[in-house]
């Protein structure tokens, strides 16, 4: 990771924004706390894309805790529980066949 920044708590934040056939995206701090993300894929237009959502310790070793693959439609939404350990998270795009536009969106919560 070429360096790291830093999510807000209910505040979305694009991620990882690409055109790329593969890419790994930058590493961003996950607030204290947080317990659940939700994150979104959005294509500009309807393609086979598969996008991964990642945890580390350390920002260099990282672990997939969700992924979404998309054979149709232009818009996914997944929530998953947040590791309480890993203090950063990141999106990688595997495979996108036509090299669309492929748009990751986070929201990082914590418990009420």
């Amino acid at each position: 990771m070429a360096y790291t920044k830093l999510l807000l708590i209910g505040v979305p934040a694009t991620i990882l924004l690409t055109v790329e056939a593969t890419v790994q995206g930058v590493a961003w701090a996950l607030p204290a706390r947080t317990a659940l993300l939700t994150w979104q894929v959005t294509l500009d237009a309807d393609e086979n894309v598969t996008v991964l959502l990642k945890v580390s310790m350390d920002g260099i070793n990282w672990t997939t805790i969700d992924t979404i693959t998309m054979t149709s439609g232009t818009s996914v939404v997944h929530t998953v529980a947040a590791p309480t350990s890993a203090p950063f998270v990141s999106a990688e795009v595997t495979v996108n066949v036509s090299e669309v536009e492929v748009m990751v969106d986070l929201i990082a919560k914590v418990p009420s």
